[in-house]
């Protein structure tokens, strides 16, 4: 059990490194809500992992146009919590965001 623990901690701490666009409700809810366990990712030690995705909102669903990271499957974990968000703050219709990830393993 402590183990399991420890693992999930040393997942979890996920930071949200840039962001491009004029939008901080959008930043804000993205941090809140985006939740990714790690339990399963070995995470590298020395450098931290990543994943940049760049996407577009059509009706309040966030639709990926390019996804790139140092995993398969960080960028496969993040492509699935985007995909279940629908957005409900205020944004404009068309604009890239561009967003990146960054993991650390502590």
């Amino acid at each position: 059990m402590k183990n399991v623990a420890l693992i999930l901690a040393m997942g979890f701490l996920m930071i949200s490194t840039a962001f491009a666009g004029n939008n901080p409700s959008l930043k804000k809810l993205l941090n809140r809500k985006i939740k990714i366990d790690l339990s399963h990712i070995e995470l590298d030690k020395y450098t931290p992992d990543y994943v940049n995705v760049s996407f577009k909102i059509v009706n309040g669903e966030i639709e990926i146009t390019e996804i790139h990271g140092s995993q398969p499957e960080l960028k496969k974990e993040i492509t699935k919590a985007l995909e279940k968000l629908d957005i409900t703050c205020e944004y404009e219709e068309g604009e890239t965001y561009q967003y990146k990830f960054t993991f650390e393993k502590i």
